[in-house]
């Protein structure tokens, strides 16, 4: 099973309990689809968009990046392979690609924070989660 997740909408969080829930509800559902990696070749993928940090806020893994552009709106999402699902370890990662199909020639470079719902991994019944976003050097692990 492959899963596909796009950006969720920002909010004006004060850091209190129900801003943090509101941000939970803010991440967009996963999209499920079965096609995507095994033809890599149809995820658009801008290799100059760059991860420069993460952090996971409850459900939400927030994955900090850059890219150049600034003339157009632009569609971020994370493809994650979750096949291995029935046989996922402690020792297994899940492995994703952060697809950006990013034809705006501006050249300016957009800060944008992507917030992906990950409440769907809680499906995997592990307490602990890594994730490994090609081209982002840092593992990700995920708390539930």
């Amino acid at each position: 099973m492959i899963l596909l997740v796009s950006s969720c909408s920002k909010d004006d969080s004060n850091g209190s309990q129900d801003s943090l829930t509101d941000k939970q509800n803010s991440c967009l559902p996963f999209i499920e689809n079965n096609t995507l990696l095994q033809d890599i070749s149809i995820i658009p993928v801008d290799p100059s968009t760059t991860i420069v940090s993460h952090r996971q806020e409850g459900d939400c893994l927030i994955l900090d990046t850059r890219f150049g552009g600034g003339c157009e709106e632009h569609l971020l999402q994370l493809v994650i392979d979750v096949d291995n699902m029935d046989a996922l370890n402690l020792s297994q990662s899940l492995f994703a690609i952060l697809s950006h199909d990013n034809t705006d020639q501006c050249e300016a470079i957009i800060a944008y924070e992507l917030e992906v719902d990950i409440s769907k991994l809680k499906e995997l019944e592990q307490d602990e989660l890594s994730l490994i976003i090609d081209g982002y050097s840092e593992l990700i692990t995920i708390i539930f």
